[in-house]
């Protein structure tokens, strides 16, 4: 992505009213079940038909077999999974706030609960995906997630519209709605073992990375993170990240203007950094980065040049988050960074004449990558 800081400024509402979050929605919705009745799933074999392909591929993204599940016979089915499956994407979930961080001057961390009665079934999210935050008489945007456990999810916030001005502005106790998780994740290649783990971020990106970071240290698999920001007061997640293994763990901060850690960029850095290893020993490298796109694509050229395997997770404008609006659409290949990515390999990257150049803006108009 980093989808978590998608520029919401030109969705900006004239009425002052719809400003305000209407808490009392929420816990209307929080209280009441308004979810389709899954025991009328197997009266309607249209329904099973209709499952696409990338729902099933959520199931698939939490780590569970597919193979007892056949689409399109609903008796090798059981009603309570399709039920399941139908509801894990796009059902809103009313979700109160738990915990407010503050990371930086325009940075936050919302912490909300996912796990409770009203909530069930949910699928357990992975490292670079994201969910839809719907802020009631504002908007709906995508948002990376930038941790989770069995009962709370978080989303890191960059202020930089209504939107996000408007969570930005939400208290504890608070009611939201989401939507997911959506998307794709990183994946770990069979042969992880034996590979240099590398996880590199830039500003707001970090926040998908900082979410695969407590993923690999749970696993106890090392690997290397590069931090990149502006300047030291836009460092973030600092304090987490000292909690984890240093046996595990190697840690380069970076900031434009050398007030935290070395200076220069990330992209930078890293190119700086693999200087140290002999050919061999890059040839085990395995990169995962989020960040500003031009950061991303000169990262991406560093790895194609030394033969690194890269993924990269991307951000583009949405609407819908579902394979609708196709406003993330990226040419030539037509993928969908809501349903294809929002992470994509070295093998999609190079096909992508849109990476490092082009996005759509909301009249599907392609303009240059910030």
């Amino acid at each position: 992505m980093p989808i978590t800081h998608l520029n919401d400024s030109h969705r900006k509402d004239s009425d002052d009213k719809k400003k305000i979050i209407s808490n009392e929605i929420l816990k209307d919705l929080y209280r009441k079940d308004n979810e389709i009745d899954s025991s009328n799933l197997n009266q309607n074999s249209n329904l099973i038909s209709q499952i696409k392909l990338q729902n099933v591929k959520s199931l698939k993204y939490s780590g569970e077999n597919l193979e007892n599940y056949d689409l399109k016979n609903s008796k090798t089915i059981r009603n309570e999974r399709i039920f399941e499956l139908i509801k894990t994407e796009n059902t809103i979930r009313t979700v109160k706030i738990k915990d407010i961080i503050k990371e930086s001057k325009i940075i936050k961390t919302i912490v909300f609960n996912i796990n409770n009665q009203e909530n069930q079934g949910f699928l357990k999210p992975r490292a670079g995906q994201f969910v839809m935050i719907w802020v009631p008489g504002v908007n709906e945007i995508p948002m990376s997630i930038s941790g989770y456990d069995n009962n709370y999810w978080s989303v890191t916030v960059k202020s930089v519209g209504e939107c996000t001005r408007e969570i930005q502005n939400l208290k504890i106790g608070d009611f939201i709605g989401v939507r997911g998780p959506l998307g794709n994740n990183f994946q770990y290649p069979n042969d992880y073992k034996e590979k240099k783990i590398i996880l590199i971020g830039g500003g707001i990106g970090i926040a998908p990375l900082r979410c695969l970071a407590f993923e690999l240290h749970e696993k106890n698999i090392p690997f290397v993170l590069i931090a990149g920001a502006t300047c030291s007061n836009d460092s973030i997640f600092t304090k987490d990240f000292k909690n984890l293994n240093p046996n595990l763990v190697e840690i380069v901060y970076c900031t434009d203007d050398g007030s935290y850690g070395s200076k220069g960029v990330a992209s930078e850095v890293f190119k700086d950094y693999i200087q140290n290893f002999s050919k061999d020993e890059i040839s085990r490298f395995l990169v995962y980065t989020c960040g500003p796109e031009k950061m991303m694509y000169h990262i991406f050229q560093i790895c194609e040049k030394f033969k690194i395997d890269i993924q990269a997770s991307l951000e583009r404008i949405m609407r819908c988050g579902c394979g609708i609006c196709g406003l993330c659409a990226l040419d030539p290949l037509g993928l969908l960074v809501c349903k294809d990515g929002p992470v994509f390999s070295s093998n999609d990257l190079r096909n992508l004449e849109d990476f490092g150049k082009y996005k759509r803006d909301l009249t599907g108009k392609k303009i240059p990558v910030d």
